[in-house]
Parts: C-alpha cells; structure tokens; sequence
C-alpha cells in the first residue's frame, strides 16, 4: 500500500544489510532487497505481470510467488467484488505487491502485500513497517489470530480504507480492502485462507 512502501522500502533495506553483514543463512533475507532510497514503485508504474486465472488462491513454495496465496476468487467469495487476477510489482522471491482492484488499498482497490524473511526475528521489523497505519485500538487483530506473532485490524484506516497486518513466524502480509460494514468480518477469513496456505514457508 503506497504509504506504507517508502517506510518498508527503508526498514527492510536495513534488515537486508544486516542480515548480510552478519552472514546469516537460510531462507534468504527479508523481503527487503530494495534498497531503502529506491522503494518499489506502485504496481502500475512497474511492468506488471498477471498471476494465471481469475480463480482461487493456494499454497504457495519457499520461492514461489506469493501473490499466488490469494487469488480473486478468494476476494469474491467473501463478498469483495470487482477483483481480478493481480497486477504484481515483485521485487525479488521474497517481497510481493499484489494489486487485485484499482491502484492500491489505499486509494480504494483491492491489494495484499507479503513479505518473507530468512527468520522470525527478522520479520518484525516488516510487521511494524506494514502495520504502522493499522493501530488496532480494539484488539480486533490479536484478538482474531492469538496465535500470531503479531496482528493488526482496522477498518477505518485515514485514507478510506480497512486493512489487516498479519506476523507469522517468518512470513509478514496485509491485505487492503473498501471500508464497508463486512470489511472485518473480510479481513479475517482471507487472512486465515493466507496462513493455511503459507503454512509449508513459515
């Protein structure tokens, strides 16, 4: 989501060098591989490519492309219309923008962004970039997932939007949706379609 890329742009490219610095292994680094003064473009400035079909969701490999854990059909079956196969501005394996509808979530489309670390500890700093617009006052995101390493819900984000934050393990998404009376209700069965499906990555 727009606002929210400069500020992950630059936290995850501190993660990155870090990660690097340190000669950690494993699963790779963040979901950070930009550098912090370039963040990446929204999905229609870059050269977008399209997930295959306009269906379901499913899981999704350590490498893989991680808008395939949502797909439109998903959107459409819990009552968010209008969503088609996403336009994808994918940085690198680990970092994926996922638009389904318009622009952006923030300006009133449809969007899930994922982020996958080479640890959970390296993940926090992506949570606490993605969930900084959703200051959760009524507990609704942990409340939800108590599980969840970290968690944010809020449907009344300023900019006219609902969005939830989500940190499991190594694996760190939001999705964007129109703030409507159901977006809550939205928010949470798509977020537990993404963790059953990133079950295998995180």
């Amino acid at each position: 989501m727009i606002d929210r890329r400069q500020a992950l742009g630059l936290t995850l490219g501190m993660v990155l060098l870090a990660a690097c610095s340190g000669g950690t292994g494993g699963g790779g680094s963040t979901a950070g591989a930009t550098s912090g003064a370039n963040p990446p473009p929204p999905a229609s400035e870059s050269a977008a490519s399209s997930a295959p079909g306009g269906g379901n969701g499913g899981p999704v490999a350590a490498g893989g492309d991680l808008c395939g854990l949502l797909g439109p059909g998903d959107f459409a079956a819990v009552g968010v219309s209008g969503t088609g196969a996403p336009q994808e501005n994918n940085p690198d394996v680990n970092t994926a923008y996922c638009v389904y509808a318009g622009q952006s979530a923030g300006t009133g489309g449809v969007e899930f962004d994922a982020f996958l670390a080479g640890t959970t500890a390296d993940s926090k700093p992506a949570y606490d970039a993605a969930s900084a617009p959703m200051v959760d006052f009524a507990g609704d995101g942990k409340a939800a997932f108590p599980d969840a390493d970290g968690a944010s819900l809020r449907k009344d984000i300023p900019g006219g939007y609902a969005g939830i934050t989500i940190w499991k393990g190594k694996l760190v998404f939001d999705i964007g949706i129109p703030t409507t009376d159901t977006a809550k209700d939205q928010l949470v069965s798509l977020a537990k379609l993404v963790l059953q499906r990133a079950a295998g990555i995180i």
